[in-house]
């Protein structure tokens, strides 16, 4: 019964389980990954982080143009680990990103999201996009801010004003 213990737990750290599969899907063309896409855009990354709760990566886009399914600004689009078919995408670097959506947006190497300097065929194919959409919480943010500025200035002012009006106490 010791020997077993000491056994099963140089298991666990080494790693019984079997590998991941290796990524055999051969590259859309773009007739396929159009077709496969729920969401098409080309966008700029700006944030990439482990996404521990799906088990892969996060990244954060800053959306240029779209071309399926209108976008606002910036998109969140997840991915599995590299070794898992996931896409690799560079801070500051612009992507062409085939993306289905399910529960959450996801892309990976069979859906064909491409750096964009490598996906001119595609984008070819695709022909013009379109913008994407003004963020509807643009108006929603100025508001937050002005109306407490506006309410502040107005504290300010009846504060100084009270002091000038009334006389101090005696």
């Amino acid at each position: 019964m010791k020997g077993i213990l000491p056994l099963l737990f140089c298991c666990l750290i080494l790693g019984c389980s079997k590998p991941a599969p290796p990524c055999d899907c051969p590259a859309p063309t773009p007739e396929q990954a159009l077709a496969g896409a729920d969401i098409v855009f080309e966008g700029i990354c700006r944030y990439a982080q482990t996404n521990w709760v799906s088990g892969g990566m996060k990244y954060s886009f800053e959306v240029k143009q779209t071309w399926k399914r209108g976008l606002d600004r910036y998109a969140v689009v997840n991915t599995p680990f590299e070794n898992q078919c996931g896409v690799v995408f560079e801070e500051g670097q612009t992507y062409l990103v085939y993306v289905r959506k399910k529960f959450s947006p996801r892309t990976d190497r069979c859906l064909g999201a491409r750096a964009i300097l490598m996906a001119g065929e595609d984008l070819t194919f695709l022909g013009p996009g379109m913008a994407p959409r003004p963020s509807p919480l643009i108006g929603t943010m100025m508001w937050a801010i002005t109306i407490p500025v506006i309410l502040a200035m107005v504290f300010l002012v009846l504060v100084v004003l009270r002091k000038r009006i009334l006389p101090p106490k005696s």
